[in-house]
């Protein structure tokens, strides 16, 4: 006959047992099925934050962004992710878009500024987080506007609002295409203007990122467009020898420059994760670049700024005030660059 048993029984023990009944003849075992992988079980998720050369490189007596809120405007987010240490609430508007891209995209994003547990840490990671999707699944369209809007309304004077959206512009009438070929800020849009300049009003810090379309801003097809100033912080992607990119967006419009490749952060899974098999929720990348990573690590070292005022007691600057700190040094590629930016603007009256 056969006794089912439960997989974790100790089958030992059933033999020995088993053994001294006189009626038992023979015990033949049937262990449990086990995958044919390799042994060691699932390996534990790695510590890259030696690997996070962005990074202020010390944070003595730092806030660590405590107090303030930091605001992520795109398309979707791994919500459980290790590295943000709890579940992400839902978004403040808007809806979780269905697709490996953005969800990617928007985790390796918002680590960057909040991180706090697990595999990497943000430049902020005592920060609070609130994310906002652009898009609409009711009304099936983009609704970046209102969006923002909704994400500003979840902040206070002080916070930080985060814009990881570029779009296409006119050197290409406007098509979608997959080089990004003159895309441009979203700010192009003039409700989008508005609605920015409106929240930067409001003692709201926003950074945008500069966009990937390899433009000069002030080229005369943009009309003096980018010649407005909207009160955001414009970032674009540079290399560590503190040149452009070539795909990145420059110009007097771009406020300063931050690494555009090679960042380490969570999701995606190319340095941890795909090939290890495990959940989405513990994937690292140290891929992660364009003007998105410099516009994120600018975000997540001005809610830095923002938390080490106030636990210096002093009221947090405004986004006019740290875009000068941030213009005069334009890039922010070292340590020792990031530390002097972040002990002048907590410096400053």
């Amino acid at each position: 006959m056969i006794l089912p048993l439960a997989h974790d029984v100790p089958l030992q023990h059933v033999r020995e047992v088993l053994g001294k009944l006189e009626q038992v003849e023979a015990v033949d075992p049937r262990p449990f099925p086990t995958p044919a992988g390799l042994a060691g079980g699932i390996p534990n998720s790695p510590d890259l934050t030696g690997d996070q050369f962005h990074r202020v490189p010390s944070y003595p007596n730092s806030s660590l962004g405590k107090q303030i809120t930091l605001a992520d405007v795109e398309g979707c987010w791994t919500a459980g992710h290790e590295s943000f240490g709890a579940i992400l609430a839902p978004p403040v508007f808007g809806d979780m878009i269905a697709d490996d891209v953005w969800e990617h995209h928007g985790t390796a994003s918002l680590a960057l500024g909040g991180a706090r547990s697990a595999g990497v840490l943000g430049m902020a990671p005592s920060a609070g987080l609130v994310t906002a999707s652009f898009y609409s699944s009711v009304a099936q369209q983009d609704l970046a506007h209102e969006a923002l809007a909704e994400a500003a309304a979840a902040l206070v004077q002080g916070d930080v609002l985060l814009i990881e959206l570029h779009i296409p512009g006119p050197r290409h009438n406007y098509d979608q295409r997959d080089d990004q070929k003159g895309y441009v800020p979203l700010e192009w849009r003039d409700e989008i203007f508005n609605v920015v300049r409106a929240i930067v009003d409001q003692g709201v810090v926003v950074v945008a990122a500069a966009g990937n379309g390899a433009e000069d801003l002030d080229d005369p097809i943009y009309a003096g467009r980018f010649a407005r100033d909207s009160g955001a912080i414009v970032v674009g992607a540079a290399s560590k020898s503190q040149y452009p990119l070539d795909f990145s967006n420059h110009g007097s419009r771009v406020d300063c420059y931050a690494h555009g490749a090679d960042v380490v952060s969570a999701g995606y899974g190319d340095r941890f994760g795909f090939h290890e098999n495990v959940e989405k929720e513990r994937w690292y990348t140290s891929a992660f670049g364009g003007t998105s990573s410099a516009a994120a690590i600018v975000a997540g070292f001005v809610t830095l700024v923002q938390g080490d005022r106030l636990a210096a007691g002093k009221a947090p600057l405004t986004a006019e005030a740290i875009r000068k700190v941030l213009r005069t040094t334009k890039w922010l590629l070292s340590g020792p660059a990031l530390q002097q930016v972040l002990d002048t603007a907590v410096g400053e009256p």
